[in-house]
Order: structure tokens, then sequence, then C-alpha cells
């Protein structure tokens, strides 16, 4: 419940900053012509409609749809950076290669679907705030022979400051969510959906991760992979016949870029189907 309210207080400190101008636009008008004439505090309000373009923000804006189902960015890179205080919510994005790029900018992500043939969202940050909720990221099984093949990132992290990731969906990628830190922040998971990834939450570094009350299905080989000196602490997470429900990376296993030297804390995990993991974690599954 803590988690949940320091999200809306995000979120409300967010919506606070917007004063100004509703900028109306229509069905395959150029977003970004909009937004390079805006001013900051405006709010850039897209009708239903389709549009293709490449979308560059760096002044506070809020980005908004009549709805994720009737509207449809298709670009080859949104990319929001130094900046804070930008919302994007109620779209649908597509993308052959990265979907977005956040480089050190404040942001909170609603209510968005992502389709991509790579990669979701890329967070690289120093000092804003982070939020992304209620996102559905869908990624690419390609059939390859007799196998599909699975890559790229639901969403990475490559944070020094503090990131919330909740209510949201992942799908069909090598790394669902992979976050590396190395000067103690936080990373939440919160309430997240996982299914048919190779690893669904991977995560190394110097910070302390929480892993709270997500659903993990069908994790090719770990639903949660860990790595470097960090405090993790799982709780109230339900495993469905994935390889590994929680594993440690050692010297052997060249599986992130650190070998796992922390501590894992945790309750009320319940696992169906799969292994618990490769160490002995005591306390930390119910059943």
């Amino acid at each position: 419940m803590k988690k949940i309210f320091l999200g809306i207080l995000i979120f409300l400190s967010f919506s606070a900053f917007f004063f100004g101008n509703i900028i109306n636009i229509k069905n395959g008008e150029n977003i970004q012509d909009f937004i390079d004439r805006a001013e900051s505090g405006d709010i850039i309000y897209l009708n239903n409609g389709n549009y293709i373009g490449n979308i560059s923000v760096n002044k506070p804006l809020r980005i908004i749809g009549s709805s994720k189902e009737n509207v449809i960015i298709s670009a080859d890179s949104f990319e929001i950076y130094n900046t804070d205080d930008v919302i994007i919510e109620n779209i649908t994005l597509t993308s052959d290669g990265t979907a977005m790029n956040i480089i050190d900018a404040g942001i909170f992500i609603n209510n968005i679907d992502i389709n991509t043939k790579y990669n979701g969202i890329s967070v690289f940050t120093y000092n804003n705030n982070v939020s992304i909720n209620n996102v559905k990221i869908n990624g690419t099984k390609e059939l390859s022979g007799k196998t599909y093949l699975i890559k790229g990132y639901g969403i990475k992290v490559m944070n020094y400051t503090d990131v919330y990731i909740q209510n949201s969906h992942f799908s069909a990628f090598s790394n669902a969510i992979i976050a590396f830190s190395d000067n103690g922040s936080d990373i939440n998971i919160i309430g997240n959906e996982f299914s048919d990834n190779v690893n669904s939450i991977l995560l190394s570094g110097n910070m302390t991760s929480n892993v709270f009350n997500n659903s993990f299905l069908l994790s090719l080989n770990n639903s949660i992979l860990l790595g470097g000196n960090q405090q993790v602490n799982i709780l109230g997470n339900i495993f469905y016949d994935n390889a590994y429900a929680v594993f440690l990376a050692d010297q052997n296993c060249g599986c992130t870029n650190k070998e796992f030297s922390g501590s894992v804390y945790g309750n009320n995990n319940f696992i169906y189907k799969g292994k618990k993991s490769n160490n002995v974690l005591k306390d930390l599954f119910s059943n």
C-alpha cells in the first residue's frame, strides 16, 4: 500500500505542473511540429487517428491520446531527454527498433501499449523521477527452423535514481525488465505480469530491488535473475511453470555482468511447477 501511495504522489507531483494550453492534433498531422511550437506546461491532445514520424521532447509537456485503442503512433525514434515533468498517456506505440528512449528526464508513463520488433523502453537517468504504470509491452516471437527466436528487452534501466514499474504486462522478450545501478538507488517492480520471456527480470549492481506481487508464467530460463551486491526484497509473487523462480548468478553461469554477492529477503511467494532456485533461500517460498 505504501508503494502504491508513493506512485500516486509521483503522479500528482507531475500533474500539478500542467497549467498551459491544450493543443489539439488531428489524424495524420505531424506531432513534432506541435511539440516544437508548444510552451512548457502545455497539453498535446491526440485525437483518434494514426500518426507517423519521430518524436523528440525536451520540455515539460503532457502528451495524451483520446484512447490507446484509437491513437496509434508509428515512430523509429521517440526520445525524451534533459527535462522533467513529462507525462505520456493513452497511446499505442509501434516500433521496429527501441520504441522509447528516456535520457536524463523525469517522466510519468500511464496506460500505453507498445508493440516492438526489438526493444520497448530504455531509461538512462541520473537524478529524475521515473514512473511507468499500466503499460503493456509486447515483443516478437520469430520462427527460426522449428523453434521461436525471442530477443530484445521490455524495459532497460541504467539508473542513478529511483524507478517504479507497476501494474504492467511484458511478453516475448529475452529480458522483460533489465536493470543495472551502482549507486544504491531503488528499483520497484510491483504488480506486473510476465509471460513467455527468456528471463522475466534481470537485476544487477549495488542497489535495492523490491519485487512485490508480480506473476510469472513460462519464463524459459529464469523469472528473477540476480547479480551484483544488491539487497533484494521478494514478496507476494506467484510463479507458474518457469525454469527457475529465482536464480543467483555465480561465476559459472555467465548470465550477468556480476556474480551475486548480496542478500535476498522475502516471504509469501508461491510456486506452481518449475524449480525454486539454484540456491537454498530459506523462507522465500510459502509452498
